[in-house]
């Protein structure tokens, strides 16, 4: 059998080839580390996150609203289709003569 300072001195020699030199054996400093520099880019991209959102929110918010704004007003201004094609012709009353005039 092998002894078990062999394989750590075998797995230590396989980690630096294949990882590179180890600058900290202390495994709770590498997490601080690595942790850290998490935060750091957390911080980072909270900054940046509110004003990618409002670039892109507040135009179309404002996109929302006119459409609202456009499709409660263009019914008031025609004449509905229904009353147009349920109403009953008369020869005088035609009911697109205002609307045609209108276009004029």
């Amino acid at each position: 059998m092998t002894s078990p300072n062999s394989e750590e001195a075998l797995w230590q020699r396989l980690s630096r080839s294949l990882f590179g030199a180890s600058t900290t054996t202390d495994e709770s400093l590498f997490t601080y580390r690595v942790m850290s520099e998490i935060r750091a880019l957390n911080e980072a991209f909270e900054d940046l996150a509110w004003p990618r959102f409002l670039r892109w929110a507040i135009p179309l918010l404002g996109v929302g609203v006119a459409s609202l704004v456009l499709a409660s007003r263009i019914p008031a201004s025609f004449v509905s289709m229904d009353n147009v094609l349920l109403q009953r012709q008369a020869a005088s009353n035609d009911p697109l003569s205002p609307i045609l005039e209108g276009l004029r």
